[in-house]
């Protein structure tokens, strides 16, 4: 009589370790890279076992993110992007340009100041300083944007932490009335940093979900 494993087929079966794995009552397959994590299942190419952050789902079919690279390298059009990540890389690309703007605008009063004949030294540093700022941050989504639009995982890690830095500011907003007095503390900065919490968290747990689709 032939065991069970001669008659499952590698050939036939594409999942067929992770399905021994249980079927078996063995322990189940791991993540080839992650070896804590429990498989979801097998990349489509290499066979390799991979947890839920190291699949990739392109074109109905599972690949590990190495794999991936190399049998879809220039060939962005094969992944099933939901129409999600694309307004996700458009807002970070609005909200880049529009840190980039106020950044040059806060850089070029200084310059206006400075022919003016203004010489305060430390108040110029302190506006070269929140107009670099702005600056900087607009860069960064600008490339977060442009990351995410190619679905590059690098880009959602580097999105998620921006995203992840505004929560805490909203929060310091949201909690400064119970901290301290604050005479220029208005209702509606209360009402915005509500809104802001509540979308930035709505960023992360989406990033989290389409995390899989990211490589």
């Amino acid at each position: 009589m032939r065991k069970k494993t001669d008659i499952i087929s590698a050939r036939k079966a594409p999942y067929a370790k992770l399905f021994m794995s249980y079927t078996l009552k063995m322990e189940p397959m791991k993540c080839y890279v992650h070896m804590g994590k429990d498989a979801v299942g097998i990349c489509s190419v290499c066979g390799q076992g991979v947890c839920e952050n190291c699949a990739v789902k392109i074109g109905g079919k599972l690949y590990c993110r190495e794999c991936a690279d190399k049998e879809f390298a220039g060939k962005k059009e094969a992944v099933e992007k939901p129409m999600g990540i694309n307004l996700l890389a458009i807002l970070f690309g609005l909200g880049g340009a529009f840190s980039l703007l106020e950044g040059m605008i806060a850089i070029g009063s200084v310059r206006r100041l400075i022919m003016l004949g203004y010489t305060d030294e430390m108040a110029f540093t302190e506006a070269y300083l929140w107009g670099a700022i702005p600056m900087i941050l607009g860069v960064m989504l600008l490339v977060a944007s442009y990351s995410l639009w190619n679905l590059k995982r690098w880009g959602g890690f580097l999105g998620a932490i921006l995203v992840f830095v505004a929560l805490i500011l909203d929060l310091r907003v949201f909690l400064s009335p119970l901290s301290i007095r604050n005479p220029g503390y208005f209702v509606g900065d209360f009402i915005s940093s509500i809104i802001g919490i509540v979308i930035n968290l709505a960023i992360l747990v989406y990033l989290k979900k389409i995390w899989g689709l990211l490589y």
